[in-house]
């Protein structure tokens, strides 16, 4: 049993729920990303889950880059 996983049972034990936060949309991530994540999630027994997508905020090191690349579609 992994140590996350201990860890999440003990905070279970003491009627505790645990989130976890996502981000979807790095460059490597393939479209088995979500079926992936979902089994982990499951398997990490996480009661909540805030999903995002990689945003490139403007004036970030990722936005610069992706703007670089030419990948930044919209400012909308």
């Amino acid at each position: 049993m992994s140590m996350v996983l201990v860890q999440i049972k003990r905070i279970h034990k003491y009627g505790m729920l645990v989130q976890s936060g996502i981000i979807f949309g790095f460059d490597q991530d393939t479209l088995d990303v979500f079926d992936v994540t979902l089994e982990k999630l499951h398997e990490l027994q996480i009661d909540i889950v805030q999903v995002n997508i990689l945003t490139p905020f403007p004036g970030t090191p990722l936005f610069d880059r992706l703007e670089k690349e030419e990948r930044i579609l919209t400012r909308d």
